[in-house]
């Protein structure tokens, strides 16, 4: 049996820390089609894998990209 690596959900705490922003821009973005959209953990909870996050952070445009052009 193959077994997959588990890929651990981020909470909204640690989701605010990974990328500096309220949780109200988490949520204004995910609507803009700007980050990720959480999956629903439960009734009342949600998380992002932490693979969706680190893909999403590795897209980002590096900072010197951004002021050459």
């Amino acid at each position: 049996m193959d077994l997959k690596p588990i890929d651990p959900i981020l909470r909204m705490p640690a989701v605010k820390e990974a990328t500096g922003w309220s949780e109200r821009t988490i949520y204004r973005r995910v609507k803009d089609k700007k980050f990720p959209s959480p999956k629903r953990l439960g009734p009342n909870s949600v998380g992002w894998p932490a693979s969706i996050i680190a893909a999403w952070q590795e897209s980002l445009p590096d900072a010197r990209e951004q002021v050459a052009a």
